[in-house]
């Protein structure tokens, strides 16, 4: 089996992951700036179950789709 390229790592399924293609986690901070939300914010809505979260020893982390997932789209009525 040959190394994979560019200081990638291999999967348990075989599969090359590479830094692009690793999954990205964010801190409570970098979900709060990017979504423009307190910490405290989220870390009431991790609290309520509304957004999935996971812990690293002492760090919280979250997924992006998992924070997008949380954003609900408000529905808008048209007038004719």
């Amino acid at each position: 089996m040959k190394a994979p390229p560019f200081g990638g790592q291999t999967n348990e399924r075989g599969n090359t992951m590479t830094v692009a293609s690793a999954p990205r986690w964010l801190s409570l901070q970098e979900a709060a700036d990017h979504v423009g939300m307190s910490v405290k914010t989220l870390r009431r809505m991790i609290s309520a179950g509304n957004l999935p979260a996971y812990r690293l020893g002492k760090a919280v982390r979250i997924k992006p789709e998992d924070l997008e997932a949380t954003l609900q789209r408000i529905p808008t009525t048209s007038i004719l």
